[in-house]
């Protein structure tokens, strides 16, 4: 909706706006926008007491991964490293779930009790076939 034009002389006082809760309890409103005041000329102090980081705006930054209640799955590639991955999205080309799909700290507990040799895999092959080839026949 576009609003054209000029208020009349003394509009400004005839209307009220109140955000309330189901209490009739005042809340806070919060304006935001690209077009709006980014603060008061030369005066940072009065500018930090008037205007408030957009609350809004950092939740919609926020990815669904790092929302405090995401649920993680545990993923594992082909060379037997783990990782977490938002259970939401598809796994990534060279993983496979390996574990609980559950909140972060769970599935982090979950991989520092399984995950106890952080060599990848190939590595692990190429030491093992190294020591049996200087063991004595």
């Amino acid at each position: 909706m576009a609003i054209t034009g000029h208020p009349s002389p003394g509009a400004e006082h005839r209307y009220q706006i109140y955000v309330l809760d189901e209490r009739l309890s005042m809340l806070d409103l919060y304006i935001a926008g690209a077009t709006l005041a980014r603060g008061y000329l030369h005066d940072p102090a009065r500018t930090a007491a008037q205007f408030l980081p957009d609350p809004v705006e950092r939740r919609q930054k926020m990815t669904l991964s790092e929302a405090p209640e995401s649920i993680y799955q545990v993923v594992m590639n082909h060379e037997e490293q783990y990782s977490i991955w938002p259970a939401h999205r598809a796994l990534p080309a060279g993983w496979q779930a390996a574990g609980p799909a559950a909140a972060k700290q769970e599935c982090l507990d979950y991989i520092a009790e399984v995950w106890t040799d952080m060599r990848p895999l190939s590595l692990r092959r190429q030491l093992a076939d190294a020591g049996a080839a200087d063991l004595p026949e």
